[in-house]
């Protein structure tokens, strides 16, 4: 007999064992069940720190506590909404979370129909004038005075290049700023003053200054003057366009 044989006749193979089937337990994680995603918990955060409006070109828009209005669209929100994460969170926020959240908020402002007419720097309601000074504060401009604003009835859009006005003082007259302009007509000085007044009036054809003189003459410190007293901008002196009809501004 050979060893093979033998071998296959004493093995014999043990029983099988019983396998008893266990059914299966849910355990409910309650952080796993309660988590939210990112841009649901955004939009928790902000929903009692912004309003949402749309502008005249339906637009969306929100006006945040400290009074400033920024696109939903822009970098300035987008911006506001990585710190707002950050300051509850300690996180961040991706690129897609973004787009996501200022889509939802848009549709939100959108199905209020809740509308601002922005404005520029200036607005008018009826016979009340309205001057943004940029970081929040508004004057008010009427038949008895001025004053600052902090809870505006109007909204103002704003643009990167644009900086924040002076808070203005009663303590001077406006024949004060003469004397840091060079005329060489002392009767220029009522036009002039008369053109500066017509700046902060919205809705009227403007008329444009035009100044002749040699070179040195101050020409361009003139024009950074007058752009520091009506709309202050880091862009304070410009060529102008090749295309002459590139001065024209639509609405």
């Amino acid at each position: 007999m050979s060893f093979l044989r033998l071998v296959t006749r004493k093995y014999k193979p043990p029983p099988p064992k019983e396998i008893n089937i266990v059914e299966p337990i849910t355990i409910e994680d309650p952080v796993r069940t309660n988590r939210t995603s990112i841009a649901d918990r955004m939009l928790d955060y902000v929903k009692d720190d912004i309003e949402l409006f749309i502008d005249q070109r339906g637009e969306g828009y929100a006006r945040l506590k400290n009074g400033h209005v920024v696109k939903l669209r822009s970098m300035a929100f987008s911006a506001y909404l990585r710190e707002m994460l950050y300051t509850k969170e300690q996180k961040a926020l991706n690129p897609s979370s973004l787009k996501n959240i200022a889509e939802v908020l848009e549709a939100i402002a959108i199905s209020k129909k809740k509308e601002h007419v922005l404005s520029v720097r200036v607005a008018q309601r009826d016979d009340i004038f309205y001057l943004d000074l940029g970081n929040g504060r508004i004057i008010q401009i009427d038949k008895t005075g001025w004053k600052v604003l902090t809870n505006a009835p109007i909204a103002f859009r704003s643009f990167s290049h644009q900086t924040d006005h002076v808070l203005p003082s009663s303590d001077y007259k406006i024949d004060d700023l003469l004397q840091f302009f060079n005329f060489k007509d002392p009767k220029e000085h009522l036009l002039f003053i008369a053109y500066l007044v017509s700046c902060f009036v919205p809705n009227i054809s403007h008329p444009v200054i035009v100044l002749s003189g040699d070179q040195g003459s101050a020409k361009s410190t003139f024009f950074r003057l007058v752009k520091r007293l009506i709309d202050p901008s880091r862009i304070e002196l410009f060529a102008p366009p090749k295309n002459i009809n590139e001065f024209r501004w639509s609405k």
